[in-house]
């Protein structure tokens, strides 16, 4: 945990402005399980003399919860973090953080003032283009993230608090220690294997069973997130008549844009035909944005809307995710001109109905039966199969085996090693692979020089992670936690 905290500090004030922006956008949490007893309404629990405040909470939820909408693409709804327990992930990491605290107090360490300034001086997130740290600027960065310094110091000190504790803790995995570390990360096997394939013809289905698959499934079947719009265009007029001497003095305002490979500003003559794309491009400019405020005072009317998904949008969908339902976006600029948006409405997803769902649902569960068909052969034929001797393998062996991808191959390799059985089978992509440990290296010598320095960084976070578990499971029954907010 102190390790992890180490590498993944959450004290930078950028940080802290997406989460929050981040929070907002979620539209946080229901508060029906939260104790809202006057003396505990400004904490979602007490660790023991360390508070949670809701603040605090609510900023590393939205920090949480911008981190995995991005793994679902930007769709990550406040039910689907829901059913990720996503407040309780935070919940309970935001306590260990506090026993932690609790701990270093005891310890006697604290943070002085002048390392406080130091951590902030440092960052370069405050610094000017000079490189200096601009008080101006801190409190600047502050507003514009809704924060206050006290708040934000008060979470700086915690951090610097627990990189002491981080630092005391440390303790150097001893020469023993990586030797085990060592000869469990370049042992080899020698494998017997047999890959069992089948063929999908061998696999029927009918309606009814589809069907039944389909129900217990059927969250996983949406439709698109799609978005309803309005839009008007305003394409650049190449047929525009202009002087020579206006052309010549847009171009002078912005000669630097025009430049050859070399970086070399072009010449009036040498840019003109840029020069002039440009100034076709600012005239339609100009004019979308007259349509824009027209559109906006109702002069200009837009009668057809359209419902588009995400990734047949006109412009980048970020501009959409920012937007609110019956805003009229400034002109955007897209390919040979710009386009004004009128948000209508935005169109979460939704489950299909079986007959839009049914071809999805099809190859879903035609996977399903092979892979049920293959384990049922693999464990049948298991304690006597005869397999091909592929000879010593290590978690690092590029070796070929018949009808295996490499990436299937090195599936498979790293599934024998992170597992304890003599004999077993593994399940890829339309195939079993079965496969028998005939015999073992305990130490390649040749590769422990090679792999000297993974070998001690493996040592040490395996040791810190066993530390900071025990430190943690030791620190619950040390500390009282009280829990004002339960999480959803």
């Amino acid at each position: 945990m102190i390790t992890w905290m180490q590498r993944h500090k959450k004290y930078l004030v950028v940080t802290i402005w997406v989460s929050v922006i981040a929070f907002v956008g979620a539209g946080f949490v229901g508060w029906g399980a939260y104790d809202f007893n006057s003396s505990r309404s400004s904490a979602v629990a007490k660790v023991g003399e360390v508070k949670i405040p809701i603040r605090e909470f609510q900023m590393t939820y939205g920090n949480h919860y911008a981190y995995y909408n991005s793994l679902f693409g930007g769709e990550l709804t406040q039910e689907k973090a829901n059913e990720l327990g996503l407040e309780k992930i935070v919940l309970e990491s935001m306590v260990n953080e506090a026993l932690l605290l609790n701990y270093a107090a005891d310890l006697g360490l604290s943070v002085l003032n002048s390392e406080l300034k130091d951590a902030l001086s440092q960052d370069e997130t405050f610094h000017n283009e000079s490189g200096i740290f601009d008080k101006n600027l801190y409190y600047q960065t502050l507003r514009s993230a809704n924060l206050d310094s006290k708040t934000y110091e008060s979470h700086l000190r915690k951090q610097i608090l627990l990189d002491k504790l981080n630092s005391v803790l440390h303790i150097t995995p001893n020469e023993e220690e990586e030797k085990i570390i060592a000869s469990a990360l370049l042992m080899q096997d020698r494998l017997s294997v047999r890959v069992l394939t089948i063929n999908p013809n061998e696999v029927t289905m009918n309606e009814d069973d589809l069907k039944a698959f389909w129900e217990k499934q059927k969250s996983k079947y949406l439709t698109p997130k799609t978005y309803t719009i309005k839009s008007k265009q305003v394409l650049k007029d190449s047929s525009l008549e202009f002087d020579e001497s206006d052309l010549k003095a847009f171009w002078e305002e912005r000669e630097f844009d025009f430049r050859h490979e070399d970086g070399k500003v072009k010449s009036f003559e040498e840019a003109k035909d840029d020069a002039l794309e440009a100034f076709f491009l600012e005239q339609a400019r100009k004019e979308a944005l007259q349509v824009y405020l027209g559109y906006k005072k109702g002069e200009v009317v837009v009668e057809d809307s359209q419902t588009v998904e995400a990734k047949n949008l006109p412009i980048d969908e970020e501009e959409l995710m920012q937007a609110h339902v019956g805003d009229i976006l400034k002109p955007i600029e897209i390919e040979d001109g710009y386009i004004i948006i009128e948000l209508l409405s935005i169109n979460d997803p939704e489950p299909m109905g079986f007959d839009e769902a049914k071809a999805l649902a099809r190859v879903d569960y035609e996977k399903e039966i092979i892979n049920k068909t293959l384990e049922d052969r693999a464990k049948a034929q298991l304690t006597l199969f005869q397999g091909r001797d592929i000879g010593f393998v290590g978690r690092d062996s590029t070796v070929e085996i018949e009808n295996l991808s490499s990436d299937e191959v090195a599936h498979f390799i790293a599934y024998v090693f992170d597992n304890n059985d003599k004999r077993g089978y593994v399940l890829l992509d339309e195939k079993a692979v079965l496969y028998e440990i005939m015999e073992q290296k305990l130490l390649d010598k040749t590769k422990l020089e090679r792999y000297s320095d993974m070998i001690k960084e493996s040592s040490k976070q395996l040791k810190s992670t066993e530390i900071d578990d025990s430190l943690l499971n030791a620190l619950r029954k040390r500390y009282s936690i009280k829990y004002f907010y339960k999480g959803n």
